[in-house]
């Protein structure tokens, strides 16, 4: 029993790990016992609520879990205290302007590519399952799909409306914008 309701749970590498309407869980997925009931369940020390779509914006990573919060991009990684990846990129003012609720995200070929309302980014991860996300890889996207989603042969797929494009394939790649800070 959480002592917070459970917005999304997603897995990785063993490990559950549990958004809430409070602080996120981490919860063992291995048990020594004859019912799950006996797993191993870590509240987290700070209370980093998952804001908007639930099961749709939490996204499993090889080493951990991502989701958004009204804070930032929330990173879990083993029984570590979670951390902002979105802190060195965003300000409180520009995160909350990309509407956070509106989160949606995919892991895909080792980057995490997140979705927002009014704003989009794509972050790199580095190689390797206990490897946190190396932020100094981080491209701002302009599309704004509706939906984005992996196949289970691990291709990915953006909704836009009523078509659905694949990522880097087909004869017409999928428009998007470049803008440089120069």
């Amino acid at each position: 029993q959480l002592d917070d309701t459970v917005k999304a749970i997603v897995e990785s590498n063993g490990r559950i790990y549990v958004a809430t309407d409070g602080a996120p869980y981490l919860v063992e997925g291995e048990s020594n016992c004859e019912t799950a009931g006996c797993r191993k369940a870590i509240r987290m020390p700070e209370s980093l609520p998952l804001v908007g779509g639930g099961f749709r914006s939490m996204v499993a990573v090889p080493s951990g879990a991502v989701y958004p919060s009204h804070s930032g991009l929330v990173y879990m990684s083993g029984n570590r205290a979670p951390a902002m990846l979105s802190a060195t990129h965003y300000s409180d003012t520009d995160w909350q302007a990309m509407h956070p609720d509106t989160m949606r995200a995919a892991y895909h070929e080792g980057r995490l590519y997140a979705f927002f309302r009014k704003g989009g980014f794509c972050l790199a991860f580095k190689d390797g399952a206990s490897t946190a996300a190396d932020t100094s890889h981080h491209t701002e996207l302009s599309m704004r799909p509706n939906e984005v989603f992996v196949s289970r042969l691990g291709r990915l797929f953006m909704r836009f409306d009523e078509e659905v494009k694949e990522w880097n394939r087909g004869v017409a790649k999928i428009p998007h914008r470049y803008e440089s800070n120069e």
